[in-house]
């Protein structure tokens, strides 16, 4: 029987550039607890933080544009 493979990352998602950031110590402490409590990849938990605060900053960028232009 073959199983299909295993799926890192929603489909279409891309795989030749990883996104990386750097963490500080305490940040890094409290996204691996989430990740624990999520039951979720790195990945995955990374992913879905960016996807729920994407829509925040685009916001505030937009609000201090507006701003810088009155």
């Amino acid at each position: 029987m073959h199983s299909k493979p295993k799926a890192y990352g929603p489909r279409g998602a891309a795989k030749q550039k990883p996104v990386q950031m750097r963490l500080l110590a305490q940040e890094r402490r409290e996204f691996e607890r989430l990740c624990r409590e999520q039951g979720g990849s790195e990945s995955s938990i990374a992913r879905a933080i960016y996807l729920a605060g994407l829509p925040v900053w685009l916001a505030q960028r937009q609000q201090q544009q507006q701003q810088a232009t009155a």
